[in-house]
């Protein structure tokens, strides 16, 4: 099987078999033939065992054996992905010098995702700490093509979502879920297609109607609509 395979299989399993895939990954390290095939399996990789199973310690163990794997022969960019899914999962496992030694530009990753790692398991005030965090740290600028922004608008709209299905949601965490949904979309303005920035729309809107704010929901559905008949009819 190829990585490619592996990979689409993995995503496609994962939400209703995350054990199983898992378990797969822990046993198909040999797939790696290259530093590019790294990041992909590595972003699966932390997605299941952080934000499905809550296995932070297991999910690093098998980031350590990919470090030694002779297929990435020391790159750069492997070694990058890989550091920046270990202080994620050690963000979310509770420790505290888990962003030490990162850029600002790699906080704001890991603290994106981590938020969502955080909201899956149902950890909501330090998911909202975390996202929070990382839009404190982006403030001071973001290169224009940074992947930060792009991680900034996923874990935004991740956020925003959990919030929304909290049947008990605070005052506190109400105000959040607007936060994040209207970080999402300015994120996805700079970092996506009109079809992120119209689905970004939506989810703010809903978010808005979660929050008893009918008129700016409206706004936001009107300006979703507004994209998607100028692409499809403009």
């Amino acid at each position: 099987m190829t990585i490619e395979a592996f990979l689409k299989a993995g995503w496609s399993d994962h939400g209703d078999h995350p054990q199983e895939v898992a378990g797969r990954m822990a046993e198909s390290l040999h797939l790696i033939q290259s530093p590019e095939n790294c990041s992909p399996f590595v972003g699966l990789l932390t997605h299941v065992y952080g934000e499905h199973l809550g296995l932070g310690r297991r999910g690093i163990e098998l980031l350590q054996k990919l470090r030694d794997l002779p297929a990435l022969d020391g790159s750069s960019v492997a070694a990058g992905a890989i550091g920046r899914s270990v202080a994620t999962l050690r963000y979310a496992g509770g420790e505290a010098g888990a962003l030490e030694g990162l850029s600002e530009e790699d906080r704001v990753r890991v603290l994106a995702t981590a938020s969502s790692a955080l909201a899956a398991r149902q950890d909501y005030g330090r998911a909202v700490e975390a996202f929070d965090r990382a839009l404190q740290i982006a403030q001071a600028g973001l290169p224009t093509e940074s992947l930060a922004i792009r991680a900034l608008a996923v874990n935004g709209n991740n956020l925003a979502v959990a919030l929304e299905r909290k049947r008990d949601r605070n005052a506190f965490e109400t105000t959040a879920m607007v936060t994040s949904a209207e970080a999402g979309l300015r994120c996805w303005k700079l970092a996506g297609t009109w079809l992120e920035e119209e689905r970004a729309e939506y989810r703010l809107a809903r978010s808005l109607l979660q929050a008893e704010r009918p008129q700016a929901a409206r706004e936001s559905a009107n300006r979703c609509l507004a994209l998607c008949e100028s692409q499809c009819f403009g």
